[in-house]
């Protein structure tokens, strides 16, 4: 990447699914000093083009073939597979990031208008997960990366351990069954989970049995259930549970309430 001319504040894109693929490239881009823009595989067409051409990437990351309709002559496509990298020096680079540099620009849904690009310094995701205590955050942690790596929750489950000493668990299917993912948070001792509170409600439902070895979860993105987190707490009294909200300017979480047992809810 910097024999290829990337510089501070540059923007790289990375089309490459949630994988390990995905955290190498992501930290090649911070370490040669750009800044990421996460690319999903699954975004429809149009949504892929207004992104690359919004972001106004000259370089792009990728472990597979490019679509057709999104084949741009003037984007640079750097093969993460490729035989190329397997020459390049295995020591560190030197860098010198600033607070304020860029570390990577993520895209809100648009379903207010039109996607907008949020852009994140380095100075955001280390409020996100360092000296915080909503959640513990040390290298006894296992984090599961779950969220899509076009949605900022993506931060804190990667930056989350990553900048702890602690444990990166990559989801390997695009989409969770709910036994699948049991088997995956057992057989990984997954400890931190976030999850919207949409599907949080639909495994107190269906499969509570999800939670039973986790220690720490994370919910928002709307209002919480008051049936859904009381059962929770009955059922796992020993779990830390958080309300945490945030726009995607405020990178992942603005506010978070660790809830406490003895925590009355208005029931009207």
């Amino acid at each position: 990447l910097r024999a290829l001319g990337i510089r501070p504040d540059m923007l790289v894109g990375i089309f490459v699914e949630r994988s390990l693929d995905y955290v190498v490239g992501v930290l090649g881009i911070l370490k040669a000093g750009g800044a990421y823009v996460p690319l999903d595989l699954h975004y429809p067409a149009a949504r892929l083009q207004f992104l690359i051409a919004d972001s106004g990437i000259s370089m792009l990351l990728a472990n597979q073939a490019l679509p057709l309709d999104l084949a741009v002559s003037e984007i640079t496509v750097v093969d993460l597979t490729a035989d190329v990298i397997q020459h390049c020096a295995r020591l560190n680079p030197d860098h010198s990031h600033h607070a304020e540099q860029l570390a990577y620009v993520i895209y809100t849904s648009g379903s207010t208008g039109q996607p907008k690009g949020v852009a994140v310094p380095h100075r955001g995701v280390v409020r996100l997960v360092c000296g915080q205590h909503y959640a513990a955050f040390d290298n006894r942690q296992r984090f599961l990366l779950l969220a899509s790596t076009s949605f900022d929750a993506a931060t804190f489950e990667l930056w989350g351990p990553l900048l702890n000493g602690g444990v990166c668990v990559v989801f390997p299917e695009r989409n969770p069954d709910f036994q699948r993912l049991e088997t995956v948070i057992r057989q990984q001792t997954v400890t931190c989970l976030w999850l919207t509170a949409g599907l949080f409600n639909q495994i107190i439902d269906v499969r509570p049995s999800v939670l039973e070895t986790v220690q720490q979860v994370l919910t928002g993105g709307e209002a919480l259930s008051v049936s859904h987190v009381q059962k929770a707490k009955n059922q796992f009294p020993n779990l830390r549970l958080v309300n945490g909200y945030g726009p995607t300017e405020s990178t992942t979480f603005a506010c978070c309430y660790a809830i406490k047992p003895e925590d009355a809810f208005a029931t009207g």
